[in-house]
């Protein structure tokens, strides 16, 4: 695309570099972010999910 330098970049164009952006950096780092997300989730549960709802009635001695 030939634009004027001087000129901003449109909203969408700046919005669809930054989504090639991110996209670029999740593939190159793919492991960082399936643990990062594995942690979350294992996050959501406790807080969801207490340890004691977990133990069953019959189990509590």
């Amino acid at each position: 695309m030939n634009r004027n330098p001087d000129t901003p970049p449109a909203l969408g164009q700046t919005a669809h570099e930054l989504g090639q952006a991110v996209a670029a950096w999740v593939v190159a780092h793919q492991l960082i972010v399936y643990v990062v997300l594995g942690i979350l989730a294992w996050i959501l549960v406790a807080l969801n999910y207490p340890l004691e709802s977990l133990t069953p009635v019959y189990a509590n001695y």
